[in-house]
């Protein structure tokens, strides 16, 4: 039996273990942010849902590559949330990162979208994205949170993978990327 202290972790994905997580302890607190504004396993869930409906809606769809660069947050946990609902290949950049390194990382995942923020500590991300763009021939589609995440009627599919950098690595010809698959193509 699974207790809150004994949580058994093993999952063929990060949404499995949320769900898993929701349905042992889904009015727990799963997280708190600067603002004290707290959530639960059972509320961030049902967000996740919304959000990957809207992003399918959108056109991301199992199997795209999406970076995205967000601070961290409730509404960036909600949104890896529900790309790893939908089964996409997510490369996320932390924000200090611009355009060169930003454009060398999703040209090497093949990115097809790129989620943002507009401006973020003084720094114009949606320009920036919108540059990046131009500079893909529009290959690029760009999705700028403004106003929150899209959302949208939940969704039936899931499947997840995830592109990291490491901490000293750089997008530069001959380093490293680390990437780890995680493929369930369960339909609930």
């Amino acid at each position: 039996m699974t207790t809150p202290n004994n949580f058994d972790i093993e999952s063929d994905s990060l949404w499995d273990l949320v769900i898993r997580r929701m349905r042992a302890t889904g009015d727990q607190t799963m997280v708190v942010d600067e603002y004290d504004r707290a959530e639960t396993f059972s509320s961030v869930a049902r967000a996740a849902e919304r959000v990957a409906a809207g992003l399918l809606a959108l056109g991301i769809t199992p199997g795209s590559t999406v970076s995205w660069q967000l601070p961290t947050r409730i509404d960036t946990i909600v949104l890896t949330l529900a790309l790893s609902r939908l089964g996409v290949i997510q490369n996320p950049i932390i924000p200090i990162y611009r355009s060169r390194e930003v454009g060398a990382m999703i040209r090497q995942c093949n990115s097809e979208w790129l989620i943002t923020l507009d401006n973020f500590r003084g720094f114009d991300h949606r320009v920036m994205a919108e540059e990046l763009r131009a500079a893909s021939n529009d290959a690029l589609k760009v999705l700028t949170i403004v106003d929150g995440l899209p959302e949208g009627a939940p969704c039936p599919q899931r499947r997840q993978a995830r592109t990291m950098w490491c901490a000293g690595s750089t997008p530069r010809r001959g380093r490293r990327r680390h990437q780890r698959v995680y493929v369930t193509p369960t339909v609930r």
